[in-house]
């Protein structure tokens, strides 16, 4: 087995003569893998495998690469994406798997210091969880708009708020002033918050059991 960065998992097997008949074949296919995820970094919660048939045909191209994710399974697309470089879409690709195989989409972590702790990087727009320099999840996310710019630096969390508030901020997590890791019903691709970091609604809920007051966050450009 190859490890693949630290967002995915890459497993080589010999193709079938059925399959290198079928030539070129670029699939997503929604199938629940179970195991140990002792050393594997969810994008977000449960795994999903991707196949992947290459052309032209050479001896053991194929591969099986384990996604995970939690929510629609296009959320771990798009911030495999964000960490990789690549155009912050959800489209499994020819571009996406090229850069599964090259080995990229790595997030590396800056502040393994502070052990289990939140890093949010603000110019591939994701925010990742964090124990140690091992990265558990990794989630798409929008950041403050110019206007209203998110703050940079290093926080803890002093207050957490269930559910929806006023403002339909959702599930909560407070690291200085009313700046927030929440979910909220709209987060684009780029910086578009009032200050906040957006992550999407169906990732909240997760995201704020994992999150404990006094957890440092990290924000940087």
């Amino acid at each position: 087995m190859k490890r693949c960065g630290l967002v995915l998992l890459l497993l080589l097997a010999a193709p079938s003569a059925a399959s290198a008949a079928q030539g070129p074949l670029l699939s997503l296919t929604p199938e629940r893998v179970t195991g140990s995820a002792s050393n594997r970094v969810a994008l977000a919660g449960q795994p999903w495998r991707v196949r992947v048939v290459m052309q032209p045909w050479v001896e053991g191209q194929t591969a099986t690469v384990r996604f995970y994710r939690h929510g629609h399974k296009l959320r771990a697309v798009l911030a495999f994406r964000k960490v990789a470089g690549l155009a912050r879409t959800t489209a499994a690709d020819s571009g996406l798997f090229k850069a599964v195989l090259a080995g990229k989409g790595t997030f590396r972590v800056r502040h393994p210091e502070h052990g289990k702790h939140v890093e949010a990087d603000l110019s591939r727009q994701v925010v990742a969880l964090i124990r140690g320099s091992r990265v558990e999840r990794i989630y798409p996310a929008s950041s403050g708009k110019p206007s209203t710019p998110t703050i940079q630096g290093s926080f803890r969390v002093y207050s957490k708020l269930p559910g929806f508030n006023a403002k339909a901020m959702y599930y909560s997590n407070f690291f200085i002033r009313g700046f927030a890791i929440h979910g909220y019903a709209s987060v684009p691709v780029f910086a578009a918050s009032h200050g906040c970091l957006r992550i999407p609604n169906p990732d909240a809920v997760s995201v704020f059991r994992w999150i404990k007051i006094g957890d440092i966050v990290d924000v940087y450009p």
